[in-house]
């Protein structure tokens, strides 16, 4: 028996440290190691959000940043649930109850992971400011998608425009540019990049 609580605590370290080590590397790869900066882990994309019925649409990240960092937050809680499947070594191999809490429960409060979680949720938060900067640079554009549709159907209208006079901008080529598939390089900020 002896033997076997030893190899359960073994056991029990090494699911600690794995989950520690896991999140120590999204901390990295969020926050940096401090000698550099972190490299894009996340694309985000710019979208004119259409709020109908609201006035006017908004631009926006899709996915938006506070599901971005939900999506994050979660990462620890779904890999503490991806052990709790492991019972200990003694209720399987004695049949008896293990008077110890679940192994999920054991690493869900170690505090280490705990301050691993921490710095996680506040770098999430840290680099939240800089894209929604971002955002802010797009609102000297509004007038190009506030403008009211109708009245400029019904003024376009009035003007009665001669098909043949606007013919030649339908028969132009398009610039390849456009038909092309690549996506420019986007802007980053620290785990994120913006396309």
């Amino acid at each position: 028996m002896a033997f076997t609580i030893k190899m359960n605590r073994m056991m029990e370290e090494a699911f600690r440290l794995s989950v520690k080590w896991s999140l120590l590397e999204l901390s990295k790869a969020i926050s940096g190691d401090g000698k550099t900066t972190p490299n894009p882990l996340f694309r985000v994309k710019v979208i004119l959000q259409d709020n109908y019925p609201a006035p006017s649409a908004q631009v926006e990240f899709s996915p938006s940043l506070s599901q971005l960092v939900n999506m994050v937050n979660d990462i620890s809680s779904h890999l503490i649930t991806s052990i709790s499947v492991f019972r200990h070594l003694p209720e399987i191999l004695t049949k008896r109850r293990f008077l110890r809490d679940p192994i999920s429960v054991l690493v869900e409060r170690d505090e280490d992971i705990k301050k691993i979680q921490a710095l996680i949720s506040g770098g999430m938060q840290a680099n939240a400011m800089h894209p929604q900067a971002y955002l802010k640079t797009w609102d000297v554009y509004h007038e190009i998608w506030e403008v009211n549709k109708d009245s400029f159907i019904n003024r376009y209208r009035h003007l009665n425009p001669l098909f043949l006079r606007c013919g030649h901008c339908s028969r132009k080529p398009m610039p390849s540019a456009v038909l092309t598939e690549e996506q420019p390089p986007g802007e980053h900020f620290g785990y994120m990049e913006v396309i």
